[in-house]
């Protein structure tokens, strides 16, 4: 990969104070069965009664969709920041300040915590909400119909299914998976409340038409709102190893067992090859068979790390933010 940076001295080595890649283009990233998820959800707005709108903690401003916004407009909403246990606790309450004067009711959620407060309350939330608005054509009705929106893999499937877990103890029925693209289509109505009775509808992810900027585009790679392939697992690997070190985050150092900080992705990617012996045969018949370090696999090795949250805890779009 071709990238060049300014550099600055930082713990005694050069690191880069900026990030460019040279090969990088974007492109849109709106297949299909995004324009008619949203061509469904907009369908399907009649028959509900309030929108939970579901965010990556990580990328909590990069990661919105000005188009599934503007339905939280139409109607009663709920903001949910989802994966919190992956981003430092000291963002909530400026996150959370940040959204409500944006006029947002907000809560965090951890669906990995069968406890999870947010997942408590959120149902609970809704109808407090809906207890103060006009139903219109739904007015009288005992049940409540939500519909769960965000953009892709940012757990909306999980939420449904913790709530339907914790609520009316029955196992999950919403798919998810760790890539972009699992729900295709509007769902059928899935029931997560008891008393009152409380269904909701899963939603396809549905992404901006437009990725504005090349480090937008990379921040939604590495949390896997989009495809890998959009973006690639090096330069996905470099930015990261530059999004970590220009912020003194050397927690790599220790889980990988180097000597020290590193702002080479080449030379640290073959380190983690050779120690997790990540090695492809040369099928070039002048190279004899000869066997390489897998550079493709051992960036993918390093950003999985990052998404399990096993490299520290990491909001991408901290910049937005004042920690107090």
């Amino acid at each position: 990969m071709a990238a060049t940076a300014r550099t600055i001295i930082r713990h005694g080595l050069e690191m880069r104070q900026h990030f460019y890649s040279e090969k990088l283009k974007m492109e849109n990233w709106f297949p299909r069965h995004m324009y008619r998820g949203l061509l469904q959800v907009q369908g399907k707005l009649h028959s509900i009664d309030a929108v939970v709108e579901v965010h990556d903690a990580r990328i909590p401003f990069t990661g919105r969709n000005n188009k599934l916004t503007d339905i939280g407009i139409v109607k009663p909403s709920v903001l949910v920041i989802n994966k919190i246990d992956l981003i430092d606790p000291r963002y909530r309450e400026s996150l959370q300040q940040r959204f409500e004067r944006m006029g947002h009711t907000v809560l965090f959620s951890n669906c990995k915590d069968s406890g999870d407060a947010g997942v408590k309350n959120l149902i609970p939330c809704v109808i407090d909400k809906l207890s103060e608005d006009n139903r219109f054509n739904r007015a009288g009705n005992p049940v409540y119909n939500l519909m769960v929106i965000g953009v892709p893999n940012v757990g909306k499937s999980s939420l449904i299914n913790c709530l339907r877990s914790h609520n009316v103890q029955r196992k999950k029925c919403a798919t998810v998976g760790p890539v972009p693209g699992v729900t295709r289509s509007v769902m059928e109505r899935i029931k997560v409340y008891r008393k009152p009775e409380v269904f909701v509808r899963d939603t396809p992810g549905v992404l901006a038409p437009r990725i504005p900027d090349i480090e937008s585009g990379i921040k939604l790679a590495l949390t896997a709102v989009v495809d890998d392939r959009l973006i690639g697992t090096m330069i996905m690997a470099d930015y990261l190893l530059y999004w970590l070190n220009r912020r003194g985050r050397h927690e790599y150092v220790t889980k990988l067992q180097l000597s020290g900080p590193t702002d080479h992705i080449q030379k640290l990617l073959v380190t983690i090859a050779l120690k997790n012996n990540l090695i492809r045969q040369s099928k070039s018949v002048k190279r004899d068979g000869k066997k390489f370090p897998d550079m493709d696999e051992a960036a993918m090795f390093f950003v999985r790390l990052w998404r399990k949250g096993e490299l520290g805890c990491a909001m991408l779009d901290d910049e937005e933010l004042i920690l107090p």
